[in-house]
């Protein structure tokens, strides 16, 4: 990269062991006096294949916030979306994401064995960032999670805004003998208590987290059930 004008322009190449370009990220940062500007370069490449993004992206920054402008990607049938509602300092941003490949990401992290896989679509809606958390409204599913090559199941998260203040979530992991479900709210305006659920597990199957305990456990089997209930803050 370099940087010229008030302007910074930079890329990140990653190839493979055969030399082959496996990541490719392209960026440009503008400033003109308090407001800054990110725009993606087209030719972005993602474990190997090659998006298609929106020569008009923009993403600007100021001291009032930000906001995002057709930032808008595809490949194929997988799209990413993100755009606000208005061209204005913290305005409610949409986000709409089909049928994305989550390994096109987690590749990058270990090229030898895979992290992680699993299928994300989303359709939300980020607002109120003047507040201590921002509202988000939507539903996100990931199908078919693997995590260090063993199966997890699918994940489903929908959530609403039910007060000035709160907003009412419920997440839900099923199968590969898994049936989880947690239902809470947590608080916009509350730095000192900021959810609140109830977590009922009817069944999590032992081999499906044997990925996340990093080999200390093989080979599990059986299941674990209960019910938990839980409050405080996310950054306990």
């Amino acid at each position: 990269g370099y940087i010229a004008h008030d302007s910074l322009h930079a890329d990140v190449l990653t190839r493979d062991a055969t030399g082959k370009e496996m990541y490719r990220l392209g960026a440009n940062a503008t400033a003109a006096g308090e407001t800054y500007t990110f725009r993606l370069k087209p030719n972005l490449i993602l474990n190997y294949k090659l998006w298609t993004v929106d020569p008009a992206n923009e993403i600007f920054y100021a001291a009032q916030g930000f906001y995002v402008n057709k930032f808008n990607l595809s490949y194929l049938q997988s799209g990413i979306g993100i755009q606000s509602e208005k061209t204005e300092a913290a305005s409610p941003i949409n986000i709409d994401i089909n049928r994305f490949q989550i390994s096109d990401i987690t590749a990058l992290l270990n090229q030898d064995t895979l992290l992680a896989s699993g299928v994300l679509n989303a359709h939300a809606k980020l607002s109120d960032f003047n507040k201590t958390l921002p509202a988000f409204e939507g539903n996100v599913t990931i199908d078919s999670i693997r995590y260090r090559q063993t199966a997890v199941g699918n994940v489903s998260v929908k959530a609403s805004k039910i007060a000035e203040d709160k907003v009412s979530a419920e997440a839900t992991l099923g199968g590969n003998g898994n049936d989880v479900n947690v239902k809470g709210t947590y608080f916009l305006n509350q730095p000192e208590q900021q959810f609140e659920a109830l977590l009922g597990i009817k069944q999590l199957n032992m081999a499906s987290i044997e990925g996340f305990l990093l080999g200390k456990i093989s080979e599990a089997k059986g299941s674990i059930n209960g019910d938990l209930t839980l409050s405080g803050k996310f950054s306990d």
